[in-house]
């Protein structure tokens, strides 16, 4: 599947990786902060838009400018959701944004592929050295007991000498 103005370069995760143009990140909680600095790494021309304007968002936003991304926190920029998308080509959200929010609507309804985190680090993923294949993923769904899977999953390949990351929603994004 590939996405309108987005192409992945092989081993992608490496500077200068990015082609195909501006990305927004809708929310600067953990997961955005970490989505916005990897697309900032890679070379992606990038937008952040976050509502909430306190101390985190404030220290994130300070940083990420720094790298070079735009950040706009506040009501800047929620007004019109259509021209705040006007040259983007790809919006990644974080799991706190409402699938029916008007701006993950309005891109949806132009044709901008809206991803979350996980879609986005599968995309990016990198072959091993090993095999020249990406690492397998192991991928816990359900209504209870995700976390407790995950960790014991993550426990299980660890002690079986595999190098393991339990991600997501049980810590690192």
């Amino acid at each position: 599947m590939s996405t309108p103005g987005w192409a992945p370069v092989p081993g992608s995760a490496s500077a200068g990786a990015w082609t195909g143009g501006q990305v927004l990140v809708a929310g600067i909680g953990v997961s955005g902060y970490a989505v916005a600095d990897v697309l900032v790494q890679l070379d992606a021309p990038v937008t952040v838009l976050d509502a909430r304007t306190g101390p985190d968002q404030q220290q994130r936003s300070q940083i990420l400018r720094t790298l070079g991304a735009r950040v706009l926190l506040g009501e800047d920029g929620h007004d019109d959701p259509v021209a705040r998308l006007a040259g983007v080509r790809l919006v990644v959200t974080s799991p706190g944004w409402r699938p029916d929010s008007p701006l993950l609507q309005a891109a949806a309804g132009l044709g901008i592929p809206v991803w979350g985190e996980v879609e986005l680090a599968w995309r990016l993923r990198r072959p091993l050295a090993a095999t020249g294949a990406p690492a397998p993923w192991l991928v816990v769904t359900g209504t209870n007991g995700k976390t407790t899977t995950t960790r014991m999953l993550a426990g299980i390949l660890t002690a079986a000498g595999r190098r393991t990351g339990a991600v997501g929603n049980v810590g690192t994004p």
